[in-house]
């Protein structure tokens, strides 16, 4: 065999273990999930039928991606220190490059395969608590905003033949957000284990084949690149303990490119689902800015552009909304009604079991 025809092999049976791991860290919801939001955000939400996701380094705690750059740099260092394997020190600048552009440009001169890496998760964030009084007090406008709530059958996974049947069904991956740290540990400790597995299994394949030297770098080069991108998706699944009580879970796109100077430039991968192309340029993938001061359904930041994936839905994937504790329930349920029907909703299925039900939050606001 030679060594392309067994890179292809070797890298597509790396990808499908790692997916495994990261299917086994996402956990699907059983109910309904909701997203608190501000009055004017929701009624945005319900005119367009979109929600923003947020690329993942623009997220209100910045400290959430630091926790898990951290935890990964020290399981590395670890790796480093016992390993007689130089890769090691290999991945980490490839990883760190990845989060910051500064430090691919130190690097790539060294890893001259590798023209470009672009890695970008866009996120969207629900959670599983119903009327909850902190989480109307953080992001339900203070009392006086809307929580949205999904129905769980929005939330599963589906193959590509319904998404060419029905363009507005979600692409994005379903993540519980995990607060202990143990388990993360545990799952990117499992993951460098099967990117160290398959470097030394290239390694043996080169070695009894003699492949050229040269050969062998540029595959090796390509493999820790391909192997970085593994580790992204769980990057923003981990929060502070102090943030249990959200009980949070995110949608997320993965955004995936590198580019090659020995190959031809290809198209992004998305994970976990490829999706078809006629779709990528019409529905959900489309990567827009906005200034963070016209964008109120963006947090604000002090740089000048954020970067953000319009998702489609029905608004029969929403079961629930429900009206803040400080809000006058028949007055606001007044303007939901309005504000459905004028997004085509049939507000006659409004309170009933396959509709939308209008529900009015009972937690004592103070």
């Amino acid at each position: 065999m030679d060594l392309e025809k067994f890179y292809k092999q070797f890298l597509s049976a790396f990808q499908q273990e790692c997916e495994k791991i990261l299917e086994d860290a996402c956990s699907l919801p059983n109910n309904q999930l909701y997203h608190y939001t501000s009055f004017s955000n929701f009624q945005r939400i319900i005119n367009n039928q979109i929600l923003c996701f947020r690329d993942y380094r623009h997220l209100n705690d910045p400290t959430e991606i630091l926790l898990s750059s951290n935890i990964l740099k020290e399981l590395i260092e670890e790796k480093i220190k016992k390993s007689v394997h130089p890769f090691w020190k290999e991945f980490s600048d490839i990883f760190y490059s990845v989060l910051d552009k500064e430090e691919f440009d130190k690097i790539k001169d060294r890893f001259i395969q590798i023209e470009l890496i672009e890695n970008n998760i866009y996120t969207f964030s629900l959670c599983s608590a119903v009327d909850s009084l902190p989480l109307w007090r953080w992001y339900g406008g203070n009392g006086v905003g809307i929580s949205i709530g999904f129905r769980s059958e929005y939330f599963q996974p589906i193959t590509d033949n319904e998404l060419i049947e029905d363009n507005k069904k979600p692409r994005a991956a379903c993540l519980k957000i995990n607060y202990e740290k143990e388990y993360f540990v545990s799952i990117i400790t499992r993951l460098l284990e099967i990117v160290e597995e398959n470097l030394l299994l290239l390694m043996s394949f080169c070695e009894q084949n003699s492949v050229h030297f040269e050969d062998f770098l540029l595959k090796k080069g390509k493999f820790l690149a391909e192997s970085v991108s593994c580790f992204l998706p769980l990057m923003p699944g981990f929060k502070h303990h102090g943030y249990k009580e959200e009980q949070e879970y995110r949608l997320y796109y993965m955004q995936n490119k590198i580019t090659y100077k020995v190959e031809c430039n290809r198209e992004p991968d998305y994970f976990p689902y490829e999706i078809p192309g006629e779709y990528k340029k019409t529905r959900g993938l489309n990567i827009k800015e906005v200034s963070p001061e016209i964008a109120s359904c963006l947090i604000s930041l002090n740089s000048t552009k954020i970067n953000y994936v319009e998702h489609h839905f029905l608004l029969d994937d929403i079961a629930e909304i429900w009206i803040g504790p400080c809000l006058d329930f028949e007055c606001t349920k007044e303007q939901i009604i309005k504000i459905l029907k004028y997004a085509e909703y049939d507000v006659n299925k409004i309170d009933t079991k396959a509709g939308i039900k209008i529900k009015k939050s009972e937690v004592p606001y103070r």
